[in-house]
């Protein structure tokens, strides 16, 4: 990362996988003991992996022309980390914890991904994707439509 890199801003995504790799990294890649570097270095060498996990996703919607919120998105992969926390067993995939989230996550979009499609397309995700734009561009049949009649 150069000093260029730094100066800008993260976007929302961007921020979003940030927050969850912190999550996860406070979640399952905890030592007992402060010292313990090799959590740690774990945790920076699955890092990739964990971002393809986290990201794909994302690839799944967009297959399928659907867009997500990055609150959205987020809530949808801490759902899944919760579910892992709760009903997983960390230690026996520790070694294997990026490909195992992975797994879940395909496995739950499989499972719900009809469910998941027809909230997304849903009209009140359209609207709120339009009402979320700051300043949207004029629309340029409207401005000429009213233009000519005027004259």
């Amino acid at each position: 990362m150069n000093s260029s890199d730094r100066s800008v801003p993260p976007s929302g995504m961007q921020r979003v996988l940030e927050d969850l790799l912190e999550t996860i990294r406070g979640r399952f890649y905890t030592a007992s003991d402060p010292q313990e570097r090799a959590t740690l270095r774990r945790f920076h060498r699955d890092r990739r992996m964990l971002l393809y996990a986290l990201t794909w996703p994302a690839a799944w919607l967009k297959r399928r022309g659907l867009t997500c919120p990055s609150g959205r998105y987020r809530r949808l992969i801490e759902e899944r980390l919760a579910a892992i926390a709760a009903h997983g067993e960390p230690q026996r995939y520790q070694g294997f914890f990026p490909r195992y989230l992975l797994k879940c996550l395909q496995d739950h979009f499989e499972r719900h991904g009809d469910e998941l499609y027809d909230d997304l397309k849903h009209i009140r995700n359209a609207l709120d994707q339009v009402f979320a734009v700051p300043n949207p561009p004029p629309i340029v049949g409207a401005v000429r439509s009213e233009a000519g009649k005027g004259s």
